[in-house]
Formats: structure tokens, C-alpha cells, sequence
């Protein structure tokens, strides 16, 4: 990230004055690299299976391959239910990176990829909370509550970019406002909205949080209050910057058609049908931790409006909760840009001055401070990348997929059934779809998680089968498919109904799935 001086904006009132912080903001890199081994740390006892339980997780590298093989894909290459039918992979580039990771060292070097981007992430938020003032078991405490209200997201997929896509974008909109970084700066959204938008189709949120913050300012400006625009001309720079923001989604492989598969997405009714596009639940683990960091945050901004202006970077994360409210998969960027508004607000809130009076827990940082040196800054950007490193130089490969989610005991007679009848017609459960493209490819999928290819009608099939009416759809999915073999995870209905029909019989079952051939 772009970072400057943390000296705050003059036009938003000086924060009071308090005895420096010993030279400990001097070390906020070594504050970074300590965050980034934390979360290293952690993700390596409790996740090292647990980033791929998610069934996009494993077809995803496959996309990769194939783009990699054989060039630009256009329709469906992986289910016999919509084969053929236009279908373009809108985040092309994510699953090429995961396709060389996959090469390099197979699930350990997605592993290590997907930490070390946590891990530069985490660790760069915790620093930049050291640069504020705080000390870095106060740094500390913040990150890891942002960092266990974001971890029920963590998949090793390509969404992760939209979480570093975010904190980049906020952050340099934050020093913007606040007179660490030129309005200049800005230059750089450009280039990042071009590669995010490559990566993940999560940059429409970023390009929605740049056009609501423009906005603000330009409100700002027009009722006198202080803003980074101070003229008509800095109004219309802006407009082009957005504008130029914009065009970059079209520099694609697939050009506008790129934008169409965002369209379906878009025009999805998916809160009935994905369980992350769900509202909040506030009585569940992740609704009480988003509703923590929520107090906090509020907690912070009264603190700090009862004697100063509020920017429009200090009110930004209102739209997020509300988002992250609306639909889970939300709760995630609500909560960095959530941290980013309160350590831009530490120095100005009247809880941090009486804190600093009282323990060197927080001290607002003074303009003559000493400077970090730039060694150690890029030192500690850098750091992250050498964990990529480990399966590489160590050889060390320890990544197992769970077998309780994958039941990979079942993939040898799988293969011996396409083997005994290449015209085998499956029915699987959506999130067993991933273990079939990667294991058993030349078994085509009955169904996956790409509801832009199947449909909201498909869908909703899919579901009403799945939770009432499993028998009469097999039935017709019988008629239209011709369905043979099915694969299902034991506790479902799915499994309930093929063990009580006569038609169906059980030939293997292990504990993430079970098994059935059509007699």
C-alpha cells in the first residue's frame, strides 16, 4: 500500500498533543512482519484443509489448466446438463495463478499462495495501526478481531482479491482525504481496477465504494466542508478518473462479453439459492463477531464526530454494514474497511486521548516522530512473498483435503464405472462437483456453483429437490438427463431417498459421500 506521513488533515483539526510514542511508530514494519507470522501461524494449525472446502476451490485451477491448454474457453466445458452452452471463466486470471500454483506443489502451493496474501494483508493493517499510535498489542487486538469476523470467507479461491482489492482502494482513498498522499495518487486505482477486475468480479464493489466516496466529496465541497475537491476542475478530473476507472473492465480476453457473465450473476435471485448470499444471521458466530467490530467501529466514530467534522472515509463503512448485512459473503469487506475508518479516527477520538493519558497502549503519533526507513518498509512488503517459497525450497507438502467434506475413497469406482460405461449420466450434489472435475474429468457434472451457466429456474429446482422433493425430481431428471450414477453427501435427502428406492443401489459409501448406480 501507498502510505505517506500520518500526519492527519489540518482541515479536519489538529489531534491533541501527547508525549511521542518512545520511537515505536519507527518500527511499524517490524509490526508487519510480526502480524504477517501471526497469521501464518494460525491459518497452518487450523486451516491447512480447511481453505478447500469449497467446491469452486478445485475446479477453479482446473479453468486454469485449460486456459493454459487449450485458449480461450466460450461454453461450458465441465457439466453434460448445460454442455456447449455459452459460458466464459470471468476470472480468468485468478485461476491461471492457481493453475501454477497447483503445478508448483499441487494443494500446498494454493496453500501457501492463499496465506502469504493474508498474510502481506493482515500484517500491512496491523502496521499501518502502529503508524496511527497504537501499541502493537492494541494493533494486534484490532487485527485479530477483523481478521476472525473475515476468516469464515476464507476459501482459496479468486474472491481473495476482492478482500485486497478493497483495503487498497479504501486505504488510498482514506490518505487522499486526510493529506497523506496527493490526489495524484489516485492515478494508481486505474491499474488495480484492471487487474481486479480480471481477477474477480468483486471490483463492481469496488467501483461502487470509489463512486459513492467521489460523491461524498463533492457534496462536501458544495455545503463548504473540507474535501479533496477545492474546484470545479478537481470535480472534472475526478469525473475522468471514474470514467477511466470504468473503461478498464472492457481490457479483457473476452471483451464485453466479459461484462454479460457479470450481468447474470447480477440478475440472480442468489439469497434463495447460496448460503453466503444470505442475510446475516446476528445470533451465529460470524453475525456476532460483525456485530463486535460494529460496536467498535461506532464506539470509535462517536468518539471522534463529537469534536471533529466526520470525513467522508469515517462514514464509509455505514454502507458496508449495511451491505455485509443484506448478504454474508459482504460482512468481510465491511469489516476491513471498518478497520481502516478506525485507525484513520484513533488520533482525533476523545476514548484514545483519555487512553493515552492513562497507558502507552495508544499515543497519538507527533509530525516529528522519526520516519520508518524505507528499508525496513520494503522489507516488510516483501516479506510475505518468501513464504511462497516453503513448498519449494522444503519440499514440504502436508496439505490434505478433508475427507469428511471430500470423499476421495469413492473416486476409483467412480472411474471404473465411466470406464465399464462411458455414457454414464451423473447426478451430484452441487458441492461435490469440484472433486469430479479435478479427479474424474471425463465425468461430466450434473451441476456445480457457477449459477451464472445454470440459471435461476435450474436452480431453484435444484433446491426445492435438495430440501422437499427429491423423489419426483429424480424422476424427471431421469426423463430429461438420463441420469445413471449419483453422488451425494450421506446426511442429505438426496442420500435418504436413493437408499429407500428400488432403482437405486448403494455400492460404496465413505464419510463425505456416498456412491449409486441406477439398477
Amino acid at each position: 500500500m501507498i502510505e505517506s506521513s500520518p500526519t492527519p488533515a489540518a482541515s479536519t483539526g489538529k489531534p491533541p498533543f501527547v508525549p511521542p510514542l518512545h520511537g515505536l511508530a519507527h518500527y511499524a514494519w517490524l509490526a508487519e512482519i510480526g502480524g504477517a507470522l501471526l497469521v501464518v501461524l494460525i491459518l497452518s494449525i487450523t486451516e491447512s484443509g480447511g481453505l478447500f472446502r469449497d467446491s469452486c476451490c478445485l475446479w477453479h485451477p482446473v479453468v486454469g489448466e485449460k486456459l493454459l491448454s487449450e485458449g480461450l474457453i466460450r461454453s461450458d466445458p465441465f457439466s453434460h446438463t448445460f454442455a456447449d452452452k455459452f459460458w466464459i471463466p470471468f476470472q480468468w486470471l485468478g485461476e491461471v495463478a492457481m493453475a501454477q500454483l497447483y503445478a508448483l506443489a499441487e494443494y500446498d502451493g494454493i496453500f501457501w499462495g492463499t496465506v502469504a496474501l493474508f498474510a502481506s494483508m493482515f500484517g500491512w493493517l496491523m502496521g499501518r495501526a502502529v503508524r496511527a499510535g497504537c501499541h502493537p498489542i492494541l494493533a494486534v487486538l484490532i487485527g485479530s478481531l477483523t481478521f476472525f469476523e473475515c476468516c469464515h470467507h476464507f476459501h482459496a479461491r479468486p474472491h481473495l482479491a476482492t478482500m485486497a482489492g478493497m483495503c487498497f482502494l479504501v486505504a488510498i482513498l482514506t490518505d487522499v482525504e486526510a493529506g497523506r498522499l496527493r490526489r495524484l495518487h489516485l492515478l494508481w486505482i486505474i491499474p488495480a481496477f484492471c487487474l481486479w477486475a480480471n481477477v474477480h468480479g468483486g471490483v463492481l464493489g469496488g467501483w461502487g465504494t470509489l463512486g459513492i466516496v467521489f460523491l461524498g466529496w463533492g457534496l462536501y465541497w458544495l455545503i463548504g466542508w473540507p474535501s479533496p475537491i477545492d474546484s470545479w476542475k478537481t470535480c472534472g478530473w475526478l469525473i475522468l478518473l471514474c470514467i477511466a476507472a470504468t473503461a478498464v473492465f472492457l481490457v479483457n480476453p473476452y471483451g464485453y462479453d466479459y461484462m454479460i457473465m457479470w450481468k447474470l450473476i447480477l440478475h440472480a435471485d442468489l439469497p434463495k439459492i447460496i448460503v453466503e448470499h444470505a442475510p446475516l444471521n446476528p445470533w451465529s458466530a460470524v453475525g456476532i463477531t460483525v456485530l463486535c467490530e460494529a460496536a467498535l467501529y461506532f464506539f470509535i466514530l462517536a468518539g471522534t464526530i463529537t469534536r471533529h467534522r466526520a470525513r467522508v472515509m469515517w462514514l464509509l463503512p455505514i454502507i458496508w454494514l449495511i451491505l455485509g448485512c443484506s448478504r454474508i459473503r459482504h460482512a468481510p469487506l465491511f469489516s476491513l474497511v471498518a478497520m481502516i475508518a478506525i485507525i484513520d479516527m484513533l488520533p482525533y477520538c476523545r476514548w484514545t486521548t483519555w487512553l493515552a493519558k492513562r497507558s502507552d497502549l495508544y499515543v497519538s503519533p507527533k509530525a516529528d516522530d522519526p520516519n520508518e526507513p524505507t528499508w525496513g518498509v520494503v522489507v516488510a512488503r516483501l516479506f510475505p512473498l518468501l513464504i511462497l517459497v516453503v513448498p519449494l525450497v522444503t519440499g514440504l507438502r502436508f496439505v490434505e483435503l478433508d475427507k469428511e467434506w471430500w470423499p476421495m475413497e469413492l473416486i476409483p469406482a467412480m472411474k471404473a464405472q465411466q470406464a465399464k460405461n462411458p455414457g454414464t449420466r451423473l447426478f451430484n450434489e452441487d458441492r461435490l462437483a469440484g472433486m469430479v472435475i479435478r479427479y474424474v474429468p471425463e465425468m461430466k457434472v450434473f451441476i456445480d456453483d457457477r449459477c451464472e451457466l445454470y440459471g435461476e429456474a435450474f436452480l431453484l429446482d435444484y433446491l426445492d429437490a435438495m430440501k422437499q422433493r427429491p423423489d419426483y425430481w429424480f424422476t424427471e431428471w431421469h426423463k430429461k438427463y438420463g441420469i445413471n450414477a449419483a453422488l451425494t453427501h450421506p446426511k442429505s435427502k438426496f442420500t435418504e431417498y436413493l437408499r429407500s428406492s428400488p432403482d437405486w443401489v448403494l455400492v460404496q459409501e465413505a464419510k463425505g459421500g456416498c456412491w449409486f448406480v441406477k439398477k
